[in-house]
């Protein structure tokens, strides 16, 4: 397993485990940064939550200080299998 698809499964747990979908969001700050390993690069990170974006899975909206990140619903069933994929590695 690549470290983007870490990243990426990181990413969508810590909005799912936090219920941000549609109009619940995280700041972009806290979740790029915290629950990641030191080596890892905040633009790494950026990078694949753009993909994210891109994909449809990630939703970004301007705040008055920086972007917030929230899941979305129409892509509920991708965003249930990167969860699952998450647990099944870490035998949940």
């Amino acid at each position: 397993m690549s470290l983007e698809e870490l990243i990426e499964e990181t990413l969508v747990w810590k909005l799912y485990r936090d219920g941000c979908w549609g109009a619940g969001h995280h700041s972009q700050t806290p979740l790029f940064t915290k629950g990641f390993p030191s080596h890892v690069s905040g633009k790494l990170v950026e990078r694949v939550a753009e993909n994210l974006l891109k994909q449809g899975i990630l939703y970004k909206r301007a705040s008055g200080h920086e972007w917030q990140w929230s899941l979305n619903p129409v892509k509920k069933t991708e965003i249930e299998a990167i969860v699952e994929r998450r647990s099944k590695r870490l035998g949940l």
